[in-house]
């Protein structure tokens, strides 16, 4: 049990080294792109997207692999002598610093307990320098976890509110179906269908079992045919576009750097880009579809 714990403490603070270096490259490229943004006027919304898609990629090099490059030679390691087996003696020599380490550990606890206020605020320094990088990365981990379970939690909630709403009238559904047929390079493959709520829209859901358009009910009635094929055209968008799951992946990197507001901007950034990148296709429909 003690090895147990032992090794999880360490693969914590090395999770934890590997975050630190990841989010240092993410924040310098973060400033550099927001620096870009500032300086120049990016009106290509694939250019953004690109970029920002490159800072937040920053986040996820967490691990270094090593690569031989052929025209180097490598160095050769001196012969130490015949190979030999690991026994139980030796064994018990290795992992005798770790249970001495452990004995100190608890008689620095004893004597934190016994001697004077000024040893005991030198133990308890000594203490918290030698195990600070252990407890920020249990700290780190449980806040991610947190994060992650919490909007987990929020898109069941959503998904049962939508497996309560109705289906949309026949007529919309129709409008609905012939915006995913023409649409260019659209998948027939995909299954949606209409939904209507009274407060909740326009969005699109993806569930289980396929993609879901929710509109409020009275909003909707109050569009024109024009304004309503232009929204269907925006939603239908993000479908093609595989938004979901970008913006996903996207989230996910940010809640393993949730300590770092660059991440948080770069991935503000990254959706409005999404939704700039809709408003161009909805465009390429004519005047009457852009307004």
């Amino acid at each position: 049990m003690m090895h147990g714990s032992i090794f999880a403490a360490d693969w914590l603070a090395t999770a934890w080294q590997a975050i630190a270096q990841a989010t240092l490259m993410l924040t310098v490229v973060g400033l550099i792109t927001a620096l870009l943004f500032r300086q120049v006027a990016v009106d290509s919304w694939r250019l953004r997207c690109w970029l920002l898609s490159a800072v937040l990629l920053q986040g996820v090099m967490l691990y270094r692999a090593p690569i031989h490059l052929g025209w180097i030679p490598t160095q050769v390691q001196p012969h130490l002598g015949p190979a030999t087996t690991t026994t139980e003696a030796d064994w018990g020599r290795r992992i005798a610093p770790t249970i001495d380490a452990g004995k100190a550990w608890a008689g620095g606890l004893s004597r934190l307990q016994s001697e004077s206020p000024v040893q005991d605020w030198r133990g308890l320094t000594w203490w918290i320098r030698s195990h600070a990088p252990r407890l920020v990365a249990m700290l780190w981990f449980t806040i991610t976890i947190t994060i992650i379970a919490l909007a987990g939690l929020r898109y069941l909630r959503l998904l049962r509110v939508v497996r309560c709403l109705e289906q949309a009238p026949v007529a919309w559904q129709r409008m609905w179906q012939k915006v995913a047929n023409e649409s260019r390079g659209s998948d027939l493959s995909l299954q949606t269908e209409m939904l209507v709520s009274r407060t909740v829209g326009p969005l699109v859901v993806r569930r289980p079992n396929g993609y879901a358009l929710i509109v409020p009910q009275e909003y909707w009635r109050g569009l024109s045919e024009v304004q309503q094929t232009g929204v269907m055209l925006h939603e239908w968008s993000h479908i093609q576009r595989r938004d979901v799951w970008r913006q996903l992946a996207a989230r996910m990197i940010a809640t393993l750097h949730w300590f770092n507001p660059v991440a948080w901007w770069a991935l503000r950034e990254y959706e409005q880009a999404a939704e700039l990148a809709c408003d161009h296709r909805v465009a390429r429909h004519g005047r009457a579809a852009a307004a």
